[in-house]
């Protein structure tokens, strides 16, 4: 089975860029046809929500995966259960992912598209009660 992100529930959607925050999950067999539409419900979690599109996919025995963007956490999951996952520009529909897919035009990415993000990554001056870099320096 494979499953594509999507913005909406048809094959004519485009993919949607976000792994973790995609609308659907659009699983299919090998020759396209839609086999299942899942609403990611893992959309608007404060955290984790990469790990939770991981796990949905997987209980779906997914074995790969096409979508816009995929963040370290999310492909590190997959990966191991061995999900391959294939990155496509979100101007693609999911009928194109598809096909590019079948047709091999894909190579499975071996690194994450976006950044992770979460607290303590930031350039941030944080919540802390100190004053910040350069308090009472003179220039």
């Amino acid at each position: 089975m494979i499953c594509i992100t999507s913005q909406g529930k048809t094959r004519d959607s485009l993919i949607d860029p976000r792994f973790g925050r995609a609308s659907f999950f659009i699983f299919l067999d090998e020759e396209g046809k839609i086999k299942k539409v899942v609403e990611n419900s893992g959309v608007n979690l404060v955290r984790g929500a990469g790990i939770a599109a991981a796990q949905t996919v997987v209980d779906e025995n997914a074995k790969a995966v096409i979508t816009g963007n995929i963040g370290p956490n999310a492909l590190f999951a997959l990966n191991q259960s061995g999900v391959e996952v294939f990155v496509v520009p979100s101007i693609v529909t999911v009928e194109q992912g598809f096909l590019m897919w079948k047709n091999k035009e894909l190579s499975p990415v071996t690194g994450a598209s976006v950044s992770g993000w979460g607290r303590g990554r930031g350039r941030g001056r944080g919540r802390g009660m100190g004053f910040g870099r350069g308090f009472g320096r003179r220039i």
